[in-house]
C-alpha cells in the first residue's frame, strides 16, 4: 500500500476546515461545492480521519462536526485544532456561523476564523473585509457569550484601538444584559475607541441561526440598522 498525500479535493477539504476551525458535515459539503456525490465525500472524510487528518465530534440529533488534527494543522494555512470542551464547542461553533452568515453579505467576505494570531496585536475570534463604496478595510469579530471582568473588556477595546491591523471590531452578544454592560464601559472610552468599536445584540444567535439583518448596530453613541452602516451607498 503506497504513502497517502492529501492533494486536490482532500486537500481543499483540510484548507476549508481548517479555515472554520470546526465545521458541520453537511455545510463543509455545502461550502466546498465540489463537483461529487455526498456519499463520495463522506468516504474522502472517513480516509482523512483514518490517516489522521482529521478528527470528528459527534454532536446533537446525530450531527457531526469536524476539526483539524495536529497532523492536519501542519499541511494547511491554519493550525486549527479544536481543544474540546462543551464551552467552547458551543463557542467555536456560533463563531463559524456566524463568519459564514457575514460572508454573505454584499461589502463583506473572505472571513474566516482565527487560530494562531501571533501576527496580530490582539486576539479576535475571527477577521472579515470590507469593500464599501470601494474602500477596504478589515473588521475583526468578537463573539461575547459571557460576561468579561470590565478591567479585561476595557483593556481589549484599547488594544483594539491601537491595532494598526484591524480598522474596525464588531463585537456580537446574545445576552442583552453582556451588552449593555460593554456599552456602558464603550462610553466611557475616548473617542479614538468608540470610532473602531461597534456592538451588536442578536438574542437568537445558535450554532445554526444568524439572523442580523436589520438589528440595531451600536456605533459612535448611536443605533444604526446593520445595513446602513454596512451596506454600499445607494445613489
Amino acid at each position: 500500500m503506497g504513502v497517502f498525500i492529501p492533494v486536490d479535493s482532500y486537500m481543499l477539504i483540510l484548507e476549508e476546515v481548517g479555515r472554520w476551525k470546526i465545521v458541520g458535515m453537511k455545510k463543509l459539503f455545502k461550502t466546498l461545492n465540489l463537483n461529487q456525490s455526498y456519499s463520495f465525500f463522506c468516504r474522502q472524510i472517513r480516509k482523512l480521519e483514518l490517516e489522521g487528518y482529521l478528527r470528528s465530534i459527534p454532536g446533537p440529533r446525530r450531527r457531526k462536526f469536524l476539526t483539524l488534527t495536529e497532523r492536519g494543522g501542519k499541511i494547511t494555512p491554519y493550525n486549527a485544532q479544536f481543544e474540546e470542551s462543551d464551552a467552547e464547542l458551543n463557542h467555536d461553533l456560533i463563531t463559524s456561523n456566524v463568519i459564514y452568515e457575514l460572508n454573505k453579505f454584499e461589502t463583506l467576505g473572505e472571513g474566516h476564523v482565527l487560530h494562531d494570531t501571533d501576527f496580530f496585536e490582539v486576539e479576535p475570534d475571527g477577521l472579515i473585509y470590507i469593500n464599501r463604496d470601494g474602500l477596504k478595510g478589515s473588521l475583526a469579530v468578537e463573539i461575547e457569550l459571557t460576561q468579561k471582568a470590565k478591567p479585561r473588556i476595557v483593556s481589549k477595546f484599547s488594544a483594539y484601538k491601537r491595532a494598526n491591523c484591524f480598522n474596525y471590531c464588531l463585537y456580537i452578544f446574545n445576552k442583552e444584559p453582556v451588552f449593555n454592560t460593554y456599552k456602558r464601559q464603550l462610553e466611557n472610552m475616548n473617542e479614538e475607541v468608540r470610532g473602531k468599536i461597534l456592538l451588536m445584540c442578536v438574542t437568537s444567535m445558535t450554532v445554526s441561526s444568524f439572523q442580523y439583518l436589520g438589528m440595531p448596530v451600536y456605533f459612535r453613541g448611536e443605533f444604526q440598522a446593520f445595513e446602513e452602516i454596512f451596506s454600499n451607498s445607494k445613489d
